[in-house]
């Protein structure tokens, strides 16, 4: 089977996928993901939780690439999705084993504070 892009102009044409393209472009949506994964993991209170919901999200919304455009059979815009949904498959498990569930500083909090109580602001002396 040879795997054609969908053209996106009314003057486009479908080109030709090769399989260099393709491995380059998992290799950019891994270094993406993980970019993302990173910065998710500094800055959430629970970052595997959060890395999967945004990697789903950009996972579905990378599949409207395959059934847009024109020029490609159905059979190659189900091979094209289907390529999408294996990147993603390793992908988002494999990143979000490398994040931790809770991050440190809301698991110290839970730890001092149990069952919902908040530390109070400790009262400042007059100078």
């Amino acid at each position: 089977m040879t795997l054609r892009r969908p053209a996106f102009s009314a003057i486009g044409r479908p080109a030709h996928l090769a399989i260099g393209f393709v491995i380059a472009a998992a290799a950019v949506a891994s270094v993406a993901g993980w970019g993302v994964a990173s910065l998710i993991g500094r800055t959430t209170r629970r970052p595997r939780a959060t890395w999967v919901i945004v990697a789903t999200a950009a996972t579905l919304l990378s599949l409207s690439m395959p059934f847009s455009g024109h020029g490609v059979t159905v059979t190659q815009r189900v091979a094209l999705a289907l390529m999408h949904l294996a990147v993603a498959a390793v992908l988002i498990p494999v990143l979000a084993a490398t994040l931790p569930a809770q991050h440190r500083s809301a698991r110290t909090h839970a730890a001092r504070f149990p069952a919902g109580e908040t530390a109070q602001p400790a009262a400042q002396s007059p100078r």
